[in-house]
Order: structure tokens, then C-alpha cells, then sequence
């Protein structure tokens, strides 16, 4: 019985230290992305979207995707990580959706631009949370020398 809880205790951890290292990798991309984009755009209000926002946000965002990487694992044991996939990749859609249906600024060219950074941040996010928790949560490499 204490083999199983120490197992289930592994493979928690195992999938809330993948998604936190995804988050810190992600953080690091989209500052680069808005680094990149700010320099392309004649002008850009920063109060929505900022560098401080950015850095705690996706590693509190990837801190919960974490534990719903977690809980796709327990609640679902052989179909997890297909379940897991499928609910990223419709709130990611989702998201996506609503950033294009709503409006950011009453001035037309701030809100193509904030909506186009936005679009840039969410796909960043989305993406890797489909394809790269799942791919490193299972790779025994990234286990043995970043998880533990």
C-alpha cells in the first residue's frame, strides 16, 4: 500500500515539475516574442500586457495547468494524457476565440496590436502545453536529470 501512495506522490510531482519547467521555459519565449513584437509596432500601450505580467503569469498559469495534468492522470489512469490533450487544446481554441471576439482599445490599430500579442502568447502557451508536458512528462532523460 505505501508503494502505490509513493508512486502516486512521484507521478504528481513528476507532472507538476514538468509543467512549472514548461511555464519557466514558455515565461522566457513570450518575453522574447514581446521584446520582438514592441520593436515592430510604431507604438504599444504596455498596460495590459507587460514583462512582470508575462514572468508570473505563465508560471501561475503552468503551475495550473500542472495540476490539471495532474488531475487528468488520477481521474482518468490509462486515458489521461489523450484526455489531458484534448481539454489544452479546446481551452487554448477557446481562448483564442475570445481574444478575437473581444475588443482591447477604442483606437483600431493599439487593438489589432494588442490582439495580435495576444494571439502570439496564447499560441506560444497553448502549444506547448499540448505537445511539449506530454512529451518531457514521459521522456525518462528529462526526468533523471531536470525532475529528479
Amino acid at each position: 500500500m505505501e508503494n502505490f501512495f509513493d508512486d502516486r506522490v512521484l507521478t504528481s510531482f513528476r507532472a507538476f515539475m514538468t509543467a512549472l519547467f514548461v511555464g519557466v521555459i514558455d515565461a522566457f519565449l513570450c518575453l522574447v516574442y514581446n521584446i520582438w513584437y514592441r520593436d515592430t509596432r510604431p507604438y504599444f500601450q504596455s498596460d495590459l500586457i507587460n514583462v512582470s505580467y508575462i514572468i508570473f503569469g505563465f508560471i501561475f498559469i503552468f503551475c495550473l495547468i500542472g495540476l490539471i495534468h495532474v488531475g487528468a492522470r488520477r481521474i482518468f489512469p490509462t486515458k489521461g494524457p489523450l484526455v489531458y490533450i484534448v481539454l489544452m487544446s479546446s481551452l487554448t481554441a477557446v481562448i483564442l476565440y475570445l481574444i478575437h471576439t473581444g475588443i482591447y482599445s477604442k483606437d483600431p490599430v493599439e487593438d489589432h496590436s494588442l490582439r495580435t500579442e495576444s494571439t502570439g502568447l496564447v499560441l506560444i502557451a497553448g502549444i506547448s502545453s499540448v505537445v511539449l508536458i506530454p512529451l518531457l512528462y514521459r521522456s525518462r532523460v528529462f526526468e533523471k536529470y531536470v525532475v529528479g
